[in-house]
């Protein structure tokens, strides 16, 4: 039980001054954490601004067109080999899964894949300047940009676009994330 750990126990003086580092520390992690929020609040207006067209950048004056996502890339997910073959993991190549999408650019991931995985399964590779989304589970609605050519599962959706900056697709689909999960993903399910 817990009353029977040892622990070190310095005198109580220098305990209340420990005790006091390390309350400081908490404060400045709040503090930090408080600007942070701060921060995607900005961040978040500012998205709304840009992204609808509301607040224009200056010397930029010719007109948005409305374009449909198939009109400027094309888009699909990948599949998973047989977890059953040791055969087709280990390999070199890289092998973006959902959870790999948590940073804005995918320069490397954990998994890798075998040739003999990838085509033997429906894993597809996607080339370098590709954003990809997750379609479902924990990270439904989470885009990046791979840095990287590598094989996607079936829970990324690929959008190779053409003519497009990736980075403004990703700032366009993180502003829409919520709606896209709402819409498509089914919360997330």
């Amino acid at each position: 039980a817990l009353s029977t750990i040892k622990v070190l126990f310095p005198p109580e003086d220098e305990q209340k001054v420990i005790a006091e580092v390390l309350s400081d520390i908490d404060d400045l992690i709040t503090a930090q954490e408080e600007l942070i929020a701060k921060k995607r609040d900005i961040k978040q207006a500012t998205m709304q601004q840009l992204l609808t067209g509301r607040t224009r950048l200056p010397r930029f004056k010719s007109k948005w067109t409305m374009k449909k996502v198939k009109d400027i890339a094309v888009c699909f997910s990948g599949g998973t080999p047989s977890t059953r073959n040791n055969a087709y993991y280990n390999g070199n190549i890289p092998w973006i899964t959902s959870g790999d999408l948590n940073i804005r650019y995918i320069e490397q991931v954990k998994a890798s894949i075998t040739e003999l995985g990838l085509r033997n399964s429906s894993t597809k590779i996607v080339k370098s300047g590709t954003v990809v989304i997750a379609m479902y589970g924990a990270t439904a609605g989470i885009a990046a940009i791979s840095q990287i050519s590598a094989a996607i599962n079936q829970a990324v959706l690929a959008i190779e676009l053409a003519d497009c900056s990736p980075q403004y697709i990703h700032a366009l689909l993180e502003f829409k994330k919520d709606w896209i999960i709402d819409t498509y993903t089914q919360g997330g399910q």
